[in-house]
């Protein structure tokens, strides 16, 4: 289901906070010889697909559930990826989508398949390397399977603990947006109460984490204004001459605008009229989307 006209999402549930960042996860430490160039990182969540796609389905492929932070490690030799896999906290049923991890996955290494991977026990979270074209010696082996192991413990508290909650939870609309405005792609997934007001206004339960490095044009010419989205205010949905709209709360994490320094906060406001309607440090700016804007749930 769309509105107006940003990505499709499950639903799902969660407390009224910013969920962990999967792009803060860090790559451990290269092996000898394997860091020539440095490391390089790779995240795949519900929020990283590249815009613009016409068809959702790409994102909804992630699930909207899991995300993986990949490091690819090179040496002379060639490459090695290391990666992690975890269901999302929010996830409603991480034995069903995801699997692995909760004692579940292991791999032991063998010179036959050269595959390796080793799961949380506490988590729903799996990582894993392998070396099908050989590029490993004997004696790297036990170095890289260090490594997806650091790299599992690295994504502790990312995932979706083992254990299920099994009192009745009320289920939270999920919304998601990605649109092109500013320079940049203005992109958020959002959970709503399940029931409006009389207003017909969503009340904002939990969002995801998010940035935005937006080029904003000021007196002065264009500026950079870089913000971080703090929590959510509110979302009404579309109704018969009545745009759908929602809003945040936003903080300046870096800043090119006179008279506007980081640590400011304000309010983001985006609706299907089409508007991005950004209130922060006494001023209004008003930046014009490239392309409809949609909001999309099922």
């Amino acid at each position: 289901m769309s509105i107006g006209g940003a990505a499709v999402a499950a639903p799902g549930i969660g407390a009224s906070v910013v969920a962990s960042n999967p792009s803060t996860i860090g790559c451990p430490a290269a092996p000898s010889g394997w860091n020539d160039p440095a490391v390089t990182k790779i995240i795949a969540a519900p929020e990283s697909v590249p815009p613009p796609d016409p068809n959702p389905a790409e994102r909804q492929a992630l699930g909207g559930n899991q995300a993986t932070v990949s490091c690819v490690y090179h040496g002379k030799n060639g490459d090695v990826t290391v990666a992690v896999s975890f269901a999302l906290p929010a996830d409603m049923n991480p034995v069903s989508d995801f699997d692995e991890g909760c004692g579940q996955g292991n791999v032991a290494w063998d010179d036959t398949n050269r595959v390796f991977s080793v799961g949380s026990d506490t988590h729903w979270a799996i990582a894993s390397m392998s070396d099908m074209l050989g590029d490993l010696s004997a004696a790297e082996i036990s170095s890289f399977e260090g490594v997806a192991r650091k790299l599992l413990d690295n994504a502790q508290g990312y995932a979706h603990p083992c254990s299920l909650v099994t009192k009745p939870t009320a289920v939270l609309g999920r919304w998601y947006f990605d649109i092109a405005v500013a320079g940049t792609n203005l992109k958020d997934t959002f959970w709503t109460a399940t029931n409006p007001n009389r207003n017909g206004i969503y009340a904002i339960k939990r969002i995801s984490a998010a940035t935005a490095s937006l080029h904003l044009r000021t007196k002065a010419g264009t500026r950079l204004l870089a913000i971080r989205f703090e929590n959510g205010v509110d979302f009404r949905g579309e109704a018969p001459k009545v745009a759908a709209e929602v809003r945040f709360r936003v903080r300046v994490t870096a800043s090119q605008v006179q008279s506007c320094k980081k640590g400011a906060t304000g309010t983001l406001a985006i609706s299907t009229k089409p508007e991005v309607l950004l209130k922060v440090c006494g001023q209004a700016f008003h930046p014009v989307p490239a392309r409809p804007v949609e909001f999309f749930n099922n």
